[in-house]
């Protein structure tokens, strides 16, 4: 609801106007036409204290209603299926920025309004520290090297926990039905010896699907490969580069 404007300083400024009668003091001592000139005084500062309290409150509510209405026209042309305001969305609120810590990078497109793609710049495995501290019995720090076989399995869930998260802050914010999400990295292509952006891994997933995960106990990995999926890990060697799914062949 709109403001209006209050006029509670100079009601009560008033009020000290018309009631202010001179002391027998004031009256022998003073000067009481200078006190009357200074209560009305008042009464324009209060009126005018009043009106820049209504301005302000006016001002802030015209900000506010401005961006309901913009975000409301938003949200009818995300219901309505403009493509162009998906990324608008996307870009608008941001929800990628926030996970810059946690991958290098986030790239999405759309087919129609209902399926879409992103693909996730993952970071390589060096995100994996290369050793395990523990405390002894005793209370000492002591550090091992970590197994290989259990780095590459915590990089593939970092991985695999990437590609989720990507599917997640997309179905959390538009009306899209199905997504293909990939993971990519800039690796060494064994054909030439030269670095290259590669993909990893990829996989399908519906809406409905993401919602029946408990992402508080998933295993990221293994909740991958329960969808139609492309990838070639090892534990002993990681990934090798694949193919990432084509949208186009799923209807």
């Amino acid at each position: 609801m709109a403001p209006e404007l209050q006029d509670a300083r100079e009601t009560f400024a008033t009020r000290e106007f018309t009631s202010y009668v001179p002391s027998f003091i004031e009256k022998t001592f003073g000067s009481p036409h200078q006190k009357k000139q200074q209560l009305a005084q008042a009464v324009e500062e209060a009126r005018a204290a009043d009106y820049r309290d209504y301005t302000e409150a006016h001002g802030r509510y015209t900000q506010e209603w401005n961006a309901w209405r913009e975000r409301k026209e938003l949200a009818e042309r995300v219901n309505a299926g403009d493509l162009v305001v998906y990324e608008e969305v996307l870009k608008e609120i941001g929800p990628f920025a926030s996970l810059k810590n946690i991958a290098s990078g986030f790239r999405f497109w759309f087919a129609d309004q209902y399926r879409g793609g992103v693909e996730v710049d993952v970071k390589g495995e060096q995100v994996v520290p290369d050793e395990i501290k523990l405390l002894t019995s005793t209370g000492k720090l002591t550090k091992k090297a970590m197994p290989v076989t259990r780095k590459w399995e915590i990089y593939q869930d970092y991985v695999c926990g990437c590609m989720f998260r990507g599917a997640r802050e997309i179905f959390s914010l538009l009306p899209v039905r199905f997504l293909v999400t990939s993971a990519h990295c800039v690796l060494v292509n064994p054909a030439n010896g030269r670095y290259e952006r590669m993909c990893l891994g990829s996989f399908a997933i519906h809406r409905d699907s993401l919602n029946h995960i408990d992402f508080r106990h998933v295993d990221f990995s293994e909740a991958a490969k329960s969808f139609v999926h492309t990838m070639n890990f090892s534990k002993r060697t990681g990934f090798e580069p694949v193919e990432a799914l084509d949208l186009d062949r799923f209807d």
